[in-house]
C-alpha cells in the first residue's frame, strides 16, 4: 500500500533553515473561531450583524458581502517551527470563486463575532461609509495581497484548497497567535457560500479549517518549561525542555539581557553561558530575583565525531513579584453619606484601567462619613482570610474641593486583628497625605505593614485636612501581602478527569519549612483538619492510588516553627478523578516517519489485514493524517476501519496491550466502545475479541449501518465466561463478519473511538 512503502515525511529541508539542519513535520488543523459575513446591501444594512448557518461571499445587486475568518494558532505554534503545505478545508453551501486575503496583525483581533458589521470590519472600505448596495470595495491598508484563490465546493461538500506558500508565509509572520483572513468575491456578480462553524447538518461538520504541516528542526530543543513568555514563575524554578533528536549534551545560556543571551557562544560567552556540556535536559538557575524577566537558550550538542552545535531559540519568563495585591476584601464604616459607602474604597470605582490613578474628582466614587455620624469615624477592611501583610496603599479623599474643605483623613490610628475581636495598634498615629483634588491622582500614602498577620484592618480618623467639618473621606485602599499560603495547586482546583495515579503539587508558601497535606473525599474532614495528614518537606506528594469517579478534597498547611504565626492554613482544593480507564482514545497517534523515535502511526498499533489475504480490514488512510480528524466522538481523532468481506473473508484489527492489562482494577466491569457506520455499508456482524479467542458480537446485525455515534456496553463477564483471565488481558480486536466461519460478504467503512472500562458504564 502507498501509505506503508512510499510515503515518507522525515528529514525534509525547510525554507529558512540552514541546509545542514534536518526537520520533522506534524499535521495541524485549526477550526476558525470566527466565521462571519459583513454586509452592505439592501437586505442587511452596514450596521447590522447577521448570524446565519452560512458565510456569504457575494457581490451581486442585493447582496454585497465578504467573510471574515479568525483562527487561534497559539496552541500549535512552536518556537523555531515553520508552517508548510498550508491550505483551507471548506464545507460548501453555494459554489463560487473566492479570493483570500490576510488581515494585518494590527487589525486581526479587534472585535467579537457578534459585533462585526460592515462599518467596523477590517479590510473593507467603510470610512467614509459607502452607499448601501454599492459594489464591494476593499481597504488595502488592512490587507495583504491575495494569498489564495479557490472555488467554494457545492452544498455539503467538504474540499481542501490547493496549498498556498503565500498563505504559509503569512502565518509564519504572525506574532500574536491570531490569524484573520478575509474572503472576498473576486468580481462583481460573484457568489459563494460556506457552511458556518455552528452548522453540521447532513452529517457534516461545518466551519472552515486552516490545515497543513508544522515543520520543526529535529536538532533543536522543544517544549520549554516554563513556556516561553510565562509570567508569575516560581523564583526557585527548575528549567527543563525536550532535547533535540540527536543531542548528546546541552549548553545553557541564561541572563537578563535578550541580546546577550541571543548572541552568546562558547567562543564569546558574554557571561551568559551558565552550563556547558551538561547531559541533563534540566537546569536549576538558583533563587531568582522577584519580578525580573529572564532569557534563556539551550544549544544542542550532537555526539562525536561531529559534535555539531545547534543554536536553540531564545525563551523568556518573568519571576513572581515580591508581593501580591489582595483581590477579595469588604469594607464597613461607622457611618456613610447616602451613595458614598465604604465599598467605594475597594471596588475600584474612580480608578483608571491600570488601577493606579484616581481619575474622578467628584465624591461619587469615594467613601464619606456622615456629618452627624458617631465619632470617632472609622472604616474597617475584612480580608477573605489571614494574610501576612506587606503594605497598604491609600488614595485619600479626592473631591474637587479637597484643597478648600479638606475632608481627607490626616491623623489616623491603624489597628489590626486576626479574629475581628482582639485588635493590636500598629505603631503610633499615621499621617495620610492630602489628595490634590484633580484627576490622574496616584496613591501618595504607603503604609508599611511589616509582615503583620491580619484578616481585619481598621482605620480610625483622628483628624482631617480641613479641620472644619466632622466628616472624613477616602477614595481607595489597596492591600499587598507576602504569599505564605500554599498556592497554584496542580491539578487545578475543580479539575476533572484526573488520573488515578496523580502526583499533587503546589507552590510552597514563602516561609514554609515543611508541609502538612490533608486529603480525603470528605470535604468537612479536610476543612476541620480531621482527615488523614501527611507531613513532608517537598511541595509535592504522589503518585497516589485513587478510585475511579470520586471527588477528592485537599489542603496544605505551611509550617515553620521559627516564624509567627508558625502555621498558615491553606484553602480547600478539589478535583475529580477519571470515571473510567482509557483502553484507547486514539489521540496519541501521529503521522511521523517510522525512523522518528516519536513515531506512533495508528496502523502500527492496530494491526489489520493489509498483508493477510483472509483479513479484509484496513486501518487508517493512505496519506496523512492517517487517523480520522473530522468524524470523531471525543477529542480530535478516531479510527477509520475499512472492511471488505468478499471472497470468504472476515475483517479484523487487533491491538496488543502494553498497559492496563488488569481489567478488574478498581472494580471495572464494563467495556464500552463508541462506533459509527454508514447507511451505505454492507450489514456485517460487529464483534470484539479479547486474547485472540473470546468473542462478543453486537446484538444489532445492522450495527455497521448506524449513522450516528453509538455507545456499545459489554459486560466483561461475557469474556470471563469464555475463559478470559480478566486480570491479564493481552489483546483486543475489533471486527466485522464471522472470524470462525468466513462467508462471502460486503464492504464499508466504520469509525471507532473512546474505548473505555467503567465500573459500571453510564
Amino acid at each position: 500500500m502507498f501509505r506503508r512503502f512510499i510515503y515518507s515525511i522525515s528529514f525534509i529541508l525547510v525554507m529558512g533553515l540552514t541546509s545542514n539542519v534536518q526537520a520533522i513535520s506534524e499535521p495541524f488543523s485549526v477550526k476558525a473561531f470566527i466565521d462571519q459575513h459583513v454586509c452592505n446591501d439592501s437586505q442587511v444594512g452596514p450596521d447590522d450583524n447577521e448570524q446565519q448557518i452560512g458565510v456569504h461571499v457575494r457581490d451581486i445587486d442585493v447582496r454585497r458581502r465578504v467573510g471574515l475568518f479568525s483562527f487561534d494558532i497559539s496552541a500549535v505554534k512552536v518556537e523555531g517551527a515553520v508552517f508548510s503545505n498550508v491550505s483551507l478545508s471548506n464545507l460548501g453551501a453555494g459554489s463560487g470563486p473566492i479570493d483570500v486575503y490576510g488581515v494585518i496583525e494590527e487589525q486581526d483581533n479587534l472585535l467579537l463575532e457578534t459585533d462585526l458589521v460592515w462599518n467596523n470590519a477590517p479590510g473593507v472600505q467603510n470610512n467614509p461609509t459607502p452607499a448601501v448596495g454599492s459594489p464591494v470595495e476593499l481597504d488595502f491598508d488592512d490587507l495583504t495581497e491575495v494569498l489564495l484563490t479557490f472555488t467554494a465546493p457545492g452544498n455539503f461538500v467538504r474540499e481542501s484548497t490547493e496549498t498556498s506558500q503565500a498563505l504559509a508565509d503569512f502565518i509564519n509572520s504572525d506574532t500574536d497567535g491570531i490569524i484573520t483572513l478575509l474572503f472576498a468575491p473576486p468580481q462583481d456578480g460573484s457568489s459563494a457560500i460556506l457552511r458556518a462553524k455552528e452548522n453540521d447538518e447532513g452529517g457534516m461538520e461545518g466551519g472552515t479549517f486552516l490545515e497543513g504541516l508544522i515543520v520543526t528542526p529535529v536538532e533543536l530543543p522543544l517544549d520549554p518549561n516554563p513556556a516561553d513568555g510565562t509570567v508569575d514563575v516560581y523564583r526557585d524554578i527548575v528549567l527543563s525542555w525536550t532535547p533535540g533528536l540527536y543531542a548528546q549534551m546541552h549548553d545553557v545560556y541564561f541572563g537578563t539581557v535578550f541580546d546577550d543571551v541571543a548572541n552568546a557562544s562558547r567562543a564569546n560567552p558574554l557571561d551568559m553561558l551558565a552550563s556547558q556540556d551538561q547531559d541533563a535536559s534540566a537546569y536549576a538557575p538558583g533563587r531568582l530575583n522577584f519580578s525580573q524577566t529572564y532569557y534563556w537558550r539551550v544549544d544542542e550538542v550532537n555526539a562525536p565525531p561531529g559534535s555539531e552545535i545547534f543554536n536553540g531559540p531564545v525563551w523568556s519568563f518573568t519571576v513572581e513579584p515580591e508581593t501580591y495585591a489582595i483581590e477579595q476584601e469588604t469594607a464597613t464604616a461607622s457611618s456613610s453619606e447616602e451613595g458614598k459607602g465604604p465599598e467605594n474604597t475597594v471596588n475600584g470605582s474612580g480608578l483608571d484601567e491600570s488601577g493606579l490613578f484616581h481619575t474622578d474628582e467628584s465624591d461619587d466614587n469615594m467613601w464619606l462619613s456622615s456629618q452627624d455620624g458617631v465619632q470617632p469615624s472609622w472604616i474597617e477592611y475584612e480580608l477573605d482570610k489571614v494574610y501576612k501583610l506587606h503594605q497598604m496603599w491609600v488614595w485619600n479623599s479626592n473631591d474637587g474641593l479637597e484643597s478648600v474643605i479638606g475632608l481627607g483623613l490626616k491623623d489616623v490610628t491603624i489597628e489590626y486583628s486576626i479574629d475581628g475581636t482582639d485588635y493590636v495598634t500598629l505603631g503610633t498615629t499615621h499621617e495620610f497625605a492630602q489628595a490634590p483634588g484633580v484627576p490622574d491622582y496616584a496613591h501618595n500614602t504607603t503604609v508599611e505593614l511589616n509582615g503583620i498577620a491580619a484578616k481585619y484592618v481598621r482605620l480610625t480618623a483622628n483628624s482631617n485636612w480641613g479641620g472644619i467639618l466632622p466628616q472624613f473621606g477616602l477614595s481607595e485602599v489597596r492591600f499587598f501581602y507576602i504569599p505564605t499560603n500554599a498556592a497554584k495547586p496542580n491539578p487545578a482546583s475543580g479539575a476533572t478527569d484526573v488520573a488515578l495515579g496523580v502526583t499533587l503539587s503546589w507552590r510552597a508558601g514563602r516561609e514554609a519549612a515543611e508541609h502538612k497535606l490533608y486529603l480525603s473525599n470528605d470535604e468537612q474532614a479536610v476543612m476541620d483538619g480531621t482527615a488523614d495528614v501527611v507531613t513532608m518537606t517537598e511541595s509535592n506528594y504522589g503518585p497516589l492510588s485513587l478510585d475511579l469517579g470520586k471527588t477528592y478534597y485537599w489542603r496544605v498547611e505551611e509550617v515553620n516553627e521559627a516564624e509567627t504565626p508558625n502555621i498558615w492554613q491553606g484553602d480547600v482544593w478539589t478535583f475529580t478523578t477519571n470515571k473510567y480507564f482509557v483502553v484507547d482514545d486514539f489521540e496519541s497517534y501521529n503521522d511521523l516517519d517510522p525512523d522518528d523515535p516519536n513515531s506512533n502511526r495508528i496502523f502500527n498499533a492496530w494491526l489489520d489485514g493489509l498483508e493477510d489475504t483472509s483479513n479484509g480490514s484496513i486501518i487508517g488512510y493512505d496519506m496523512p493524517p492517517f487517523a480520522e480528524q473530522t468524524i470523531v466522538h471525543g477529542g480530535s481523532q478516531s479510527m477509520p476501519f475499512s472492511y471488505d468481506n468478499s471472497n470468504l473473508r472476515y475483517s479484523e484489527a487487533e491491538m496488543t496491550l502494553t498497559y492496563l492489562r488488569d481489567w478488574t482494577e478498581k472494580g471495572v466491569n464494563t467495556l464500552t466502545i463508541w462506533f459509527r457506520g454508514d447507511s451505505a455499508n454492507a450489514a456485517e456482524t460487529l464483534y470484539v475479541a479479547l486474547n485472540g479467542s473470546a468473542v462478543v458480537s453486537h446484538d444489532n446485525p445492522n450495527a455497521a449501518q448506524i449513522v450516528t455515534w453509538t455507545q456499545w456496553n459489554i459486560d466483561l463477564q461475557a469474556f470471563a465466561d469464555q475463559g478470559v483471565n480478566l486480570t491479564n488481558v493481552n489483546t483486543i480486536a475489533l471486527g466485522l463478519g464471522d472470524r470462525n466461519n468466513p462467508s462471502a460478504g460486503g464492504s464499508g467503512t466504520m469509525y471507532f473511538d473512546d474505548i473505555r472500562l467503567y465500573p459500571p458504564a453510564p
